[in-house]
């Protein structure tokens, strides 16, 4: 048998017994294999180095449990759990590096490990719970709190506990802010301030008040604080809110993958529009369930298109042809067991159907009206979605 010490020789790995030494070797080891990689002119295999950086952090960890550990270490051996994939570990290790009497920033970071594991695990209610729980010292701590807030936890939240328990914690984060004093941190403010509006305009929306989510949108329009580019954000939200009840506006396709030809031709049917990209991580985390919507209810007349745009990359391969990412998207197709149409939109469709955070799904009933927007993934908001979807199949055209 190959010891856990013996399986560490052979990789020529030494700090398993100290987690600051484990750590700075698995990201020496990433830090190497890239490098290599730029040299070589070849795109790094990603798969194979975070499989590598897994295998080291498991032999590092190996015996080790949150009470066996020295505090003040906690927040290592948190990224080493992590990486590991040990997530229900994190919150303990947490709680033993708070015993260290860390820096507020210190502090911070470790709680901030713990929202992304709760995401991870999809445990939005105990993510919601540590938001909520955050002092942010910086505005890119706040930043980094309300992303987590707007896109998953706050709308998951409202979902199960209703719109208020939501609107609540988006409100906890504002009433924290910082001071922004220089023009980057101004500019982070007003990106932060912009999705605050937009996803409590978009709560109450789908809570049916309607009349409170364009007052929200209004005030957010009203804030100075927003800049002209953040401002289209919430010029989408608002766009969004009027396309509901209206028909949709066409997508025409350049081209793609898959038997699609118009929305028009698709009448009839309860349509599902998803606006996606290849880097966006809660896009991807949506597909399984996805995929099993569509296979369950394909044959009741529903449909999934999916709905892409260029972006000049793909995973580390910078400066693409759109020939070649769309050649990309072929093995991201079969990678990810996507069985709808995919088609590839010239920018219209996103700046047409108010599109500034994705995943957005688009839900078509069979008479061709937009029924409703649905901002994000968690694994709660889309057992509502299907829900939804299931009763407009019900329904006759």
């Amino acid at each position: 048998m190959v010891t856990n010490l013996l399986l560490a020789v052979m990789l020529g790995f030494t700090g398993a017994a100290d987690p600051d030494i484990a750590l700075k070797e698995i990201n020496d080891y990433r830090a190497a294999e890239y490098a290599a990689a730029r040299e070589a002119k070849v795109a790094a295999d990603t798969a194979a180095i975070n499989a590598e950086m897994k295998k080291r952090a498991l032999v590092a960890i190996e015996g080790v449990t949150p009470s066996s550990i020295e505090p003040k270490q906690g927040y290592s051996w948190m990224q080493l759990f992590s990486m590991a994939g040990k997530y229900e570990d994190i919150k303990p290790l947490c709680d033993m590096f708070m015993k260290s009497m860390p820096s507020d920033a210190e502090k911070f970071n470790a709680e901030a490990m713990c929202m992304t594991t709760f995401y991870q695990m999809g445990k939005m209610e105990d993510g919601a719970a540590t938001v909520s729980n955050m002092k942010p010292q910086t505005i890119a701590n706040a930043s980094l709190m309300m992303s987590y807030a707007a896109n998953v936890f706050a709308p998951a939240v409202a979902e199960s506990k209703g719109v208020n328990a939501g609107v609540e914690l988006l409100d906890g984060i504002i009433a924290k802010l910082p001071d922004a004093t220089n023009d980057a941190e101004k500019k982070s403010l007003s990106g932060l301030l912009a999705s605050y509006y937009e996803t409590k305009a978009e709560m109450f929306a789908d809570a049916g008040q309607k009349e409170t989510a364009a007052k929200t949108i209004e005030a957010g329009l009203a804030d100075s604080r927003i800049e002209a580019s953040a401002m289209r954000a919430l010029n989408n939200t608002k766009t969004r809110m009027t396309m509901v009840g209206m028909a949709p506006a066409p997508i025409e396709s350049s081209r793609g993958y898959g038997e699609y030809t118009s929305l028009a031709a698709l009448k009839g049917k309860v349509v599902m529009v998803d606006f996606f990209a290849h880097w966006c991580p809660p896009c991807k985390a949506a597909f399984p369930d996805m995929r099993k919507m569509y296979d369950d209810l394909k044959g009741k007349g529903f449909e999934i298109v999916g709905v892409t745009r260029y972006y000049g990359y793909y995973n580390k391969e910078q400066n693409l042809s759109q020939d070649d990412e769309f050649a990309r998207m072929k093995g991201f197709i079969e990678e990810f067991k996507i069985n709808w149409p995919i088609i590839y939109d010239n920018n219209n469709s996103f700046t047409n159907y108010g599109v500034s955070g994705i995943p957005t799904a688009v839900l078509i009933d069979r008479k061709g009206v937009v029924h409703e927007f649905h901002v994000g993934y968690s694994p709660e908001s889309f057992k509502a979605f299907r829900a939804e979807v299931e009763k407009l199949i019900a329904e006759k055209a």
